[in-house]
């Protein structure tokens, strides 16, 4: 028996889904997870009997197959417990145990009796009628919404949605009539592609799934594309399927379930149905933070719940969105912090940031920067030409870089220098780590000359202003794309050359891998791949590659019409060089499709 030794916790993203119950099948639950098999549980003399790969799986048991005697041997390294297909003995740890059933096989998967099993290894076995679920483990809540885990073949899913199994919810997004009817629409990842100007949609295995009949369909966007018709923009499922009609001027990106649309220069907000959450009239409005969304209907600004109360604050030259529980106001041209009372904390301020990412800001007063928090505390004095606060998306603490007198140094939140002041750039390029340069300059955009180093998240510097460029993240292991003398290489936070400075371009490292360009005397320049240590595990065959996620990747092949005018075709292939979709497309979408379904080899 095949066990994956691999397992991946993700971060679920919680939508709402319930069944109909039509042709309810049995299922699974353990411990806070529904957990399906591409082979179905069945009911055997009113005992539920399970495939033994999938279940073992979940509860963390060791399984192996002993082809000689017909034999599963599962273990979690304490308990040992022994099954033979056709055989109704159990032998736990030595000692013999009757079964309701026989151990079977059917369509090549070994099934078990599912409460021996978790009661032999100490789990608590219930089962709820309603639902029809198998419970292992405590505390399961039918009115509950739990994420869902797939096995298919030689594959592990997670699914980035929860579900609960009811008739009705007036939070449901989509009703199927069976759990495999879900799985289906789930553990399939479909991402666009383009074809003689035309875009369609394709699964992960190639499969067509829209016909080549849209001018645009956007990337992937939490399950769902924006697709332009007759000037207008709707909303496709991942089936192809129209869930909104092309009838807006404008969708945007998804967030928590919630579209805002355009149409006619007016502004609202609406469910992945179509349904009007907030009425389309307003003259811009924004998502909902902290239970608001703020509007401005003229010059007049306020904010909105879903019942559609609104509030309206005219007095106010501006307000900004719900945030950490306060929101940032101009009034009469000074800014000032208020509460969701609406009652003013602070104010009299030059200027005020959001605090859209912490509970700390920055403010100007006299001309200077100095750091606030959400309860209108001035953390620092006004003593900075100015000051960035980095975005907590590591889930750390904010690296906090300031400027004085054209100097910038890397402080905390209450001012304390961590460096010296003669930096002039500061990039974060993790959350331990910032990227400094001395004696570039800055111009459209972008920043030219001097050189950059590394310091760490006290201030100390851990590579010294040695290079030309140095790229915009650091590797799990610690690698960093380099470029010296115009080439690119790769080093360690030791200053160890990992990659020899000899190649025309390397992209930072994406799911262990850093992609490289060799440019050739022609049109196909070469792309391959290093790992972590540098090895190269992508020869430079390929006249493209995107950068890996999740073990794919999109990757190029070009070629020269007799016309001469130079086209390439695109595809996907995975680590071992294997590919999944041919390189046949004029285009595809992205890699966000993929994010959908974690798969798991």
């Amino acid at each position: 028996m095949k066990k994956i030794s691999a397992f991946l916790i993700i971060v679920f993203m919680f939508s709402f889904i319930s069944f109909a119950e039509e042709e309810r099948e049995i299922k699974i639950w353990v411990d806070e997870n529904y957990v399906f098999s591409d082979v179905k549980p069945m009911i055997v003399n009113s005992r539920t009997q399970v495939p033994i790969r999938f279940i073992a799986e979940e509860l963390g048991f060791d399984v192996k197959w002993l082809q000689d005697t017909r034999e599963v041997v599962i273990t979690d390294g304490k308990v040992n417990l022994r099954l033979k297909i056709d055989s109704d003995i159990a032998i736990k740890d030595g000692k013999e145990y009757k079964l309701d059933n026989k151990v079977f096989i059917k369509d090549s998967r070994t099934f078990l009796p599912l409460r021996f099993i978790s009661e032999s290894f100490l789990k608590k076995v219930d089962y709820h009628s309603e639902t029809k679920t198998a419970i292992i483990g405590e505390k399961f809540d039918e009115n509950a919404y739990y994420p869902i885990r797939f096995y298919k073949d030689d594959y592990k899913y997670s699914v980035k949605k929860s579900v609960r199994f009811m008739d009705n919810s007036v939070m449901d997004d989509k009703k199927f009539k069976t759990e495999s009817d879900l799985l289906y629409y789930f553990t399939r990842p479909v991402t666009k592609v383009e074809q003689d100007n035309k875009k369609g949609l394709i699964d992960i295995k190639g499969n067509i799934v829209l016909d080549f009949s849209y001018d645009y369909i956007g990337y992937y966007n939490k399950g769902y594309f924006r697709f332009n018709k007759d000037d207008k923009m709707g909303l496709l499922d991942k089936l192809g399927n129209v869930v909104i009609e092309a009838k807006y001027d404008r969708i945007h990106d998804i967030e928590d379930n919630r579209l805002k649309v355009e149409l006619d220069n007016k502004e609202g907000i609406l469910d992945l149905h179509g349904n009007e959450i907030i009425e389309v009239k307003y003259d811009k409005i924004e998502y909902k933070r902290d239970g608001y969304y703020r509007f401005r209907q003229g010059k007049t600004f306020g904010y909105v719940t879903e019942d559609n109360k609104e509030i309206l604050l005219p007095e106010y030259n501006y307000v900004s969105s719900f945030c950490q529980g306060v929101a940032v106001f101009n009034k009469d041209g000074k800014f000032g912090i208020m509460n969701k009372e609406l009652k003013e904390i602070i104010s009299g301020y030059t200027h005020i940031n959001e605090f859209y990412y912490s509970d700390i800001t920055t403010y100007k007063k006299d001309g200077k920067t100095g750091i606030i928090d959400n309860k209108g505390k001035e953390l620092t004095k006004p003593e900075y030409d100015m000051i960035f606060i980095s975005q907590p998306i590591w889930n750390y603490s904010h690296l906090i870089m300031a400027e004085k007198d054209g100097k910038s140094a890397l402080i905390d939140k209450n001012g304390k220098a961590l460096s010296e002041f003669k930096y002039d750039f500061l990039i974060p390029m993790s959350e331990k780590y910032i990227k400094f340069n001395i004696g570039g300059i800055y111009s459209h955009g972008d920043i030219s000359g001097g050189k950059w180093g590394i310091l760490d998240k006290n201030g100390k510097e851990v590579l010294k202003a040695s290079y030309d460029e140095i790229g915009r993240s650091i590797s799990p292991n610690g690698n960093i794309i380099a470029k010296k003398n115009d080439k690119y290489g790769i080093v360690n936070l030791s200053g160890k050359t990992v990659v020899d400075f000899k190649y025309d371009r390397i992209i930072d490292y994406s799911d262990g891998l850093a992609i490289f360009e060799i440019k050739m005397n022609s049109y196909r320049n070469k792309y391959g791949a290093f790992d972590e240590e540098g090895k190269i595990v992508l020869k430079p065959e390929y006249n493209w590659i995107g950068g890996f996620k999740n073990g794919l990747s999109l990757f190029g092949v070009s070629s020269k019409l007799k016309t001469g005018e130079v086209i390439t075709k695109y595809g996907i292939m995975d680590k071992n060089r294997k590919v999944i979709i041919k390189p046949i497309y004029d285009d595809i979408g992205d890699y966000n499709f993929i994010e959908d379904v974690q798969v798991i080899f």
